[in-house]
């Protein structure tokens, strides 16, 4: 990875603007300043933009909460970085809300010529983090204890234990993927268990299943035993159901013969009661038509009564014509006189209706009058009340308002506090920063260690006392400041909280006195128009009381003028000449309508007498021929009496056909209940045999089964050892073991070649992957052991500057075997403050093996 440009805001020290550092013209870099100036932050910005990794503040509830700028709400870090020739960009942002601080990360191709950006970033931040170690092939681990001195860390990977050392050794040479293939292997391992543990379970079912096999073949033979008994018993019951099917056609046969004696024995009795109907039909009708005969009125008279009849009816029916005639013309002058009545009396209806409407549109009016100057009257009672209570309210307003220049001053006076109280605020706030930075000093001196904490220089005891002490009272000035505002703030704030009120209640005061003068203004704007309404609504309600008076005196007049139209109208009074003609005339004719209908109905009688007569004359014609028809009926139903008499005797002889099909449906019931029990037997085996047959089936299938199981069992094995010796040669002992054995002579070539040149040839770095333990047998370790001439020693024996050269020399040695595995020279050096252990001539020497490496 090889930086090309930064730029950052809001990042520990730096402001509010982008800072923008450009890292491509040059390939050495070196700064420089004063302590806190930002050099440090640079390089912590590069790292959080990367892995969202810095240095850890204290007390700080998040990491990143603890590298944003005091006061501000955002903190942004744009890097370009080039990997393998090609440019990318990485943008992290962290925004502190009042709901929660959320962080923002952006990933992507940066073309350099045109600085269009191709976005890489993925759904989530964890998932672009990961692109972003896959693309640099890189974690924060590993970079800190290779490419990366930090400030006070550069024994960072010679500090570690030795796993911890293995374990950097691993992630730099990749071999992390073997832990993910022993992770994969192992769950593969617990997923096939898993599967062998279900079909042993399966296996040990499908034996003991198999195990009721023979006694299932038992069962077959014993069924067959019952089959064949049933079978016998099968034509035993055939032979019976054909003897009673003989028994059944004789039966049979015997019914029919007595159906047809009995059919021909119904068929007589028919014949016989059609016969007797008949006979009693003619006997009637004769004795009827004799009595009719002797009571027969004589023929002459009936004539002249009803001749006589006839005439005093056609005279009735004359005078009928002639009174309907006068009644129509009745009806035509009462329908004359009726229609000149109608005439006058619309006339009269159309001026009495003119009258009324003019009298109800007058009332109308009138109570609409009278309702409105109620109305108005309730307003101004209303307004006049409503503006007596905002008078008095304008009055009581009044009293509480300041004047304008009370009120200019107390404004003045709240915004001069206003100031002073932020102004305490950020003093505060500086001095916490102070205290914190002065009690970390402070503890940095308080050390046994008689180097500096910042610049690392030795110092003598009076120095480092003059430093403590010093320390001590600017921390003591700090706490005391800090616990002065701390003491003020708070009744500053109280009494800016009291001011403002009294600066709102004094707005809001002015706010409603001027509302409440416009109201006012309305209020009395009202009134007045109300008092115009009541003058012009009292001046038409006298209008309308003046015009109501005449109208009842025309309805007075108006109530006897029909009686007097109808005395002065001569149509009318010929109309009623004729009515009175019509009605003498009527009376004169003396037509009864009873008489007329006694006389219609004597005509009738009179009628109905001479039919029947007629009709009996024909029935005395036919006496002769009904005598004879009954001769020849009483003759017939003595031969159906004969034959009837025959058909009895005949079905005497079917008397004991009823015992037969007695005996028959007994032995029929009985044949009917072996059969029945029969079936029952037989459906009984065939379920036994069919729940036979399933148990054979299912055997057959457990034991196909069990096979099966059988050989899914042992291939289950041969995967689980299979992937068990995959899991093995993945593991910390396996595969990854060599690689980090073969990558240790590299780094000890590496390393000592540039410690050779930091030590005249002095000193050889050792390192033993294996360690002989005292009970026998070797350890995997990974110890670091140095020789110079005074011998071999670990490395925690040597001094500072011994100590950083060796640091120095592994770790260049560790960033070229992580550069060669990307299959690059070693592209990035970064060194933080690494040098204050160094004499002139050390410094010399790590100066010239920089420009080696470069």
């Amino acid at each position: 990875m090889i930086p090309h440009k930064l730029q950052l805001k809001n990042f520990l020290s730096y402001g509010a603007d982008f800072q923008t550092i450009d890292f491509r013209p040059y390939h050495l870099i070196h700064l420089s300043g004063k302590n806190g100036h930002g050099k440090s932050a640079l390089l912590d910005a590069m790292t959080w933009a990367v892995w969202g990794v810095a240095r850890k503040v204290t007390n700080a509830v998040r990491a990143d909460q603890g590298l944003l700028r005091l006061g501000q709400q955002q903190m942004a870090v744009i890097f370009d970085f080039e990997v393998s020739g090609q440019l990318y960009r990485v943008k992290r942002e962290y925004v502190v809300t009042q709901n929660k601080p959320v962080a923002q990360l952006e990933f992507g191709l940066l073309n350099p010529k045109t600085e269009a950006f191709v976005p890489l970033t993925d759904k989530t931040i964890r998932a672009t983090q990961i692109k972003i170690e896959q693309t640099i092939k890189l974690d924060f681990e590993a970079f800190v204890n290779t490419a990366f001195l930090r400030q006070g860390n550069a024994n960072e990977f010679s500090k570690k234990s030795p796993k911890d050392r293995k374990e950097v050794l691993g992630s730099i040479l990749g071999l992390q993927q073997f832990d993910r293939l022993k992770k994969k292997a192992l769950e593969k391992i617990k997923e096939l268990q898993v599967q062998r543990a279900t079909f042993t379970a399966l296996h040990e079912s499908s034996e003991k299943q198999l195990a009721h096999k023979e006694e299932l073949q038992k069962l077959f033979e014993l069924l067959d035993a019952e089959r064949a008994a049933s079978d016998g018993i099968a034509q035993q019951l055939s032979k019976k159901a054909e003897q009673l099917a003989k028994e059944q056609h004789a039966i049979t046969v015997l019914e029919k013969q007595q159906e047809m004696v009995q059919f021909k024995q119904h068929n007589l009795q028919e014949k016989r009661g059609s016969l007797t109907a008949s006979l009693r039909e003619l006997f009637a009708a004769w004795r009827l038509t004799n009595r009719k005969q002797r009571t027969m009125p004589d023929l002459k008279e009936l004539e002249q009564a009803y001749k006589k009849s006839k005439e005093t009816l056609l005279s009735y029916e004359t005078k009928f014509k002639q009174h309907i005639a006068l009644q129509q013309e009745g009806s035509q002058i009462t329908q004359a006189l009726q229609a000149r009545i109608v005439e006058i009396e619309k006339k009269l209806v159309l001026e009495q209706q003119a009258v009324t409407i003019q009298k109800e549109r007058c009332s109308i009016l009138e109570k609409s009058v009278r309702q409105q100057l109620e109305q108005l009257g309730k307003q101004a009672a209303v307004l006049e009340k409503e503006d007596a209570e905002k008078k008095k309210l304008q009055s009581e307003r009044a009293q509480k308002i300041l004047s304008a220049q009370a009120s200019a001053a107390l404004r003045a006076q709240f915004e001069k506090r206003k100031e002073t109280y932020h102004a305490f605020v950020a003093r505060r706030n500086i001095f916490v920063s102070e205290q914190e930075t002065l009690l970390k000093k402070q503890t940095m001196v308080s050390t046994e260690d008689p180097s500096c904490p910042l610049c690392e220089q030795n110092l003598s005891a009076a120095r480092k006392k003059f430093l403590k002490n010093k320390c001590t009272k600017e921390a003591r000035f700090a706490i005391h400041q800090y616990e002065r505002l701390s003491r003020m703030i708070p009744t500053l704030k109280e009494l800016l909280y009291t001011q403002h009120a009294q600066l709102e209640e004094q707005a809001k005061y002015a706010t409603e006195q001027e509302a409440l003068e416009k109201e006012l203004r309305a209020v009395q704007e009202g009134l007045s128009r109300i008092y115009a309404e009541k003058e012009l609504l009292t001046k038409q309600l006298h209008t309308l009381e003046k015009e109501q008076a005449e109208i009842a005196q025309k309805i007075e007049m108006s109530k006897h003028a029909r009686d007097r139209m109808l005395a002065q109208d001569e149509q009318y009074k010929a109309c009623a000449n004729q009515a009175l003609a019509n009605q003498h005339q009527i009376k004169e004719l003396a037509y009864h309508q009873l008489d007329h209908a006694k006389a219609q109905q004597e005509v009738q009688v009179l009628e109905k007498e001479r039919d029947a007569l007629f009709h009996l004359q024909q029935e005395l014609v036919k006496q002769s021929e009904r005598k004879e028809s009954i001769q020849k009926v009483i003759q017939q139903l003595k031969l159906l009496k004969q034959e009837s008499e025959t058909l009895v005797a005949e079905l005497q002889q079917f008397t004991a056909l009823a015992a037969l099909k007695k005996e028959y449906a007994q032995k029929h019931t009985e044949y009917e209940w072996q059969q029945a029990e029969h079936a029952k037997g037989r459906e009984l085996i065939r379920e036994k045999h069919g729940a036979l047959s399933n148990k054979k089936e299912h055997l057959e299938q457990v034991e196909k089964e069990s096979k099966q199981q059988q050989e899914s069992i042992k291939a289950l094995d041969g995967q689980v050892s299979d992937y068990q010796e995959i899991a093995a040669a993945a593991g910390k002992d396996g595969i990854q073991a060599l690689l980090i054995e073969d990558a240790i002579p590299e780094i000890e070539q590496e390393a000592n070649q540039l410690l050779s040149r930091l030590t005249h040839n002095q000193s050889h770095i050792i390192i033993e992957s294996l360690r002989d333990l005292k009970s026998g047998g070797t350890k995997e370790t990974l110890d670091i052991t140095i020789s110079d001439p005074s011998g071999i020693r670990p490395y925690e024996l040597f001094s500072g500057g011994e100590a950083f050269r060796i640091d120095f020399a592994l770790r260049i040695a560790i960033s070229k075997l992580l550069a060669r595995r990307v299959g690059t020279a070693l592209q990035t050096l970064i060194i933080d403050e690494g040098f204050g252990s160094q004499d002139e001539e050390g410094l010399s020497l790590i100066m010239d093996a920089i420009l080696t490496v470069q």
